[in-house]
């Protein structure tokens, strides 16, 4: 069964803004556990349930309320706050075993873009990594998040930074090798 992009379920949902919450979470729901189930499946050591991550995720963006313009705005949000869940949950674990041989949580960001063979990386390194490089290139490390952690298609990052298709492939590639060589220098 080929997997869904990030806005077949809520099709429906192209002025985001008119919406409730409930109604919004409510449509949007089985992309979030998608999108969670794609996350989880990438990361070792996981702390979370599929249901356990898309509830927490959710209850952040109710706490923050960040806005969005686009379902695909809305998904792309929705991608960073699972990733900051996920990067505080290490964190967390990180600070309870200092000092007695921290267990590290191992992450892979292999894309069709990328070699397999330098593709995992610790969350906590890739968050580093992803900070600095959001202050070079916003948008080269958005587009890491939209497709990462967000399991965004090339076409659906395209529309959604009105770009082209080529470029989102470019910045893909540019972002993966600064990573790693950030990471792995």
């Amino acid at each position: 069964m080929a997997e869904k992009n990030s806005t077949d379920v809520i099709p429906e949902l192209s002025n985001v803004e008119d919406l409730s919450a409930d109604d919004l979470i409510n449509a949007a729901y089985p992309d979030l556990k998608r999108m969670a189930r794609r996350q989880l499946r990438k990361e070792s050591g996981q702390a979370f349930q599929t249901t356990e991550l898309v509830n927490e995720a959710v209850i952040r963006w109710l706490n923050g309320r960040q806005s969005a313009h686009s379902a695909l705005a809305w998904m792309a949000i929705m991608a960073k706050v699972m990733r900051n869940v996920l990067v505080d949950e290490a964190r967390s674990r990180h600070a309870q075993k200092r000092g007695n041989n921290p267990q590290k949580i191992t992450i892979n960001i292999n894309t069709e873009f990328a070699d397999e063979a330098s593709s995992a990386f610790e969350i906590l390194d890739l968050e580093s990594a992803l900070v600095q490089l959001h202050a070079l290139d916003a948008r080269k490390a958005e587009v890491i998040e939209c497709h990462y952690f967000g399991g965004m298609k090339v076409k659906e990052m395209a529309t959604h930074f009105a770009v082209g298709e080529a470029t989102i492939k470019r910045d893909l590639i540019t972002a993966r090798a600064w990573i790693g060589s950030q990471i792995n220098p």
